[in-house]
This record gives structure tokens, C-alpha cells and sequence, in this order.
């Protein structure tokens, strides 16, 4: 089993759509620094190829070779607050969604500048300390976003043949995992 980790619960929680590299990289961050990754993914969202079963089948397909160290939940639009909410209301949500499921969350992993503010929520409404740690602010090791795959994948949606469609599948390519790229894309190859 190897020593422990210095963090007994990672947090990680995203909209995942689509699951990129750039979110693989994190989860794999946190799984190396705790001995347990409760994975979140919730959007008020709904873009295409990337429902919450869908959401949740990478997930389960990426997080796999973890075993039950690593557990995740993707949670449909209808159970989830708007993505244009404040952000207390999404640190609640999410407060709530781990008190429900029993996660004793000790440090929530982000790529994104609220995390402060967010373990601190946590910490409030989970009743433990919860430390932010934040993964490549800049992006700079993965330079990919979900903005950037939405937008290729509707590129090559509009025009899977012409030569802007086969561009935008080279950056879904390089950005998303296999897994992703084919049940994006793979009927339409």
C-alpha cells in the first residue's frame, strides 16, 4: 500500500465538458497527494455529448485503475444550481453534496483562483479544516480548456468532412483522453 499521503480526502469538482487533459492531470494531482479522490461534476449546462451518465462514464473509465480510491458522482442539470449562480451558492452546494455522500474532505484541489475561498466554505459547513491546493494556476502545463473542446467539437459537428472540421478533430485529439475523443467523435469517423 505504500506510505501514506499527506492528504487523507482530495476534492476535485468541475463541469467536465467535455472531460479534457487538463482535468485528467488535476484529478491524477490529487490522486497522488491523497489517499482517497471524491471526483464532482455538476453543470446547469447542457452541451452536447457531454450528459451527466456520459460525464460520469469517463470518469468511471478514467478513475478505474484507482479502484476504490478514487469515487465521483456527475449530477444532472435538474439537481444542480445554475452555472451563472453566485459562487456561495455553488461552495454550498458542493458542502452538501460531500456531507451527504460522507466525504470527509481534507483538501480540495483546483486549477482555478476561488479556491481559497471555497475550502474555506468547506471547511465551515464540513466542520474540519479543508486546505486549498492549487494545481498549475496558469495552465501552462496543460494548456487546454473545456471552452476549447466545446468549441472544436462543434466546429467538427457542423462540418465533420471540410477541412475546418478535420482541424477542430486534431484539437479534440490532442486534448481530451480517448476515452472522451471516441464517444465524442467516434461514431462520425
Amino acid at each position: 500500500m505504500g506510505a501514506p499521503r499527506p492528504d487523507g480526502v482530495a476534492l476535485v469538482v468541475g463541469k467536465l465538458c467535455p472531460l479534457h487533459l487538463g482535468h485528467l492531470w488535476l484529478l491524477e494531482r490529487a490522486l497522488e497527494r491523497a489517499d482517497r479522490l471524491c471526483a464532482l461534476t455538476y453543470t446547469s449546462l447542457r452541451a452536447p455529448g457531454c450528459s451527466a451518465p456520459q460525464r460520469q462514464a469517463w470518469l468511471d473509465a478514467l478513475l478505474a485503475p484507482y479502484g476504490d480510491r478514487a469515487v465521483s458522482v456527475a449530477l444532472p442539470p435538474a439537481l444542480c444550481p445554475p452555472d451563472e449562480a453566485p459562487a456561495e451558492v455553488h461552495r454550498l452546494f458542493c458542502a452538501e453534496v460531500a456531507r451527504a455522500r460522507g466525504w470527509a474532505v481534507d483538501v480540495v484541489c483546483t486549477s482555478e483562483s476561488y479556491g481559497d475561498g471555497f475550502a474555506e466554505v468547506l471547511s465551515r459547513e464540513l466542520g474540519r479544516p479543508v486546505r486549498h491546493v492549487c494545481v498549475d494556476l496558469a495552465r501552462a502545463r496543460v494548456p487546454v480548456s473545456g471552452t476549447m473542446m466545446r468549441e472544436a467539437f462543434e466546429v467538427f459537428s457542423r462540418d465533420p468532412r471540410g477541412a475546418a472540421g478535420r482541424a477542430a478533430l486534431e484539437r479534440l485529439r490532442g486534448g481530451v483522453p480517448g476515452v472522451v475523443f471516441e464517444s465524442l467523435v467516434g461514431g462520425a469517423l
